[in-house]
């Protein structure tokens, strides 16, 4: 979704904090020699994913996702014995929290209507429903190698 969200932020600076992470999540697949999970079309999606509020729900739930790299980074790390396998969950360092306090702040800017919070909440669901098909394809994909 980062190429919609891009541009249908890139007129907004708040958000020059926020990096992009497709391309993290990619390398830390790579070296762990683990394929990308191919999603389906976006293509229903089309008209909401231009949606600003739709897109701030995305960006929660994405930036949110990179404050578990506290805890679960540094136990991938210990328990698989690599290292440079949680660039995503490191993209932002010890600034994690900070980045996402200004993520909050800045959603929170722009959502000051029921109809807005209802479209915020649908770009949220978006991503955690999302998340979860690509975990269950990740899950079916290892147990087909494994």
């Amino acid at each position: 979704y980062e190429t919609h969200i891009q541009k249908t932020f890139s007129q907004l600076k708040q958000l020059n904090h926020v990096v992009p992470k497709t391309n993290l999540i990619d390398k830390d697949l790579n070296k762990l020699d683990a394929s990308p999970c191919r999603k389906t079309s976006l293509q229903p999606l089309a008209p909401d994913l231009h949606n600003f509020h739709f897109c701030l729900g995305i960006v929660y739930v994405i930036e949110g996702s990179t404050l578990g790299g506290k805890v679960i980074a540094p136990s991938i790390k210990k328990n698989l014995g690599l290292k440079n396998v949680t660039q995503y969950y490191d993209c932002y360092g010890q600034q994690k929290l900070m980045n996402f306090s200004n993520t909050l702040a800045f959603i929170d800017s722009f959502v000051s209507h029921d109809t807005q919070l209802d479209s915020t909440f649908r770009g949220a669901q978006f991503a955690f429903a999302d998340l979860k098909q690509w975990m269950q394809c990740r899950a079916q994909q290892s147990v087909i190698v494994a």
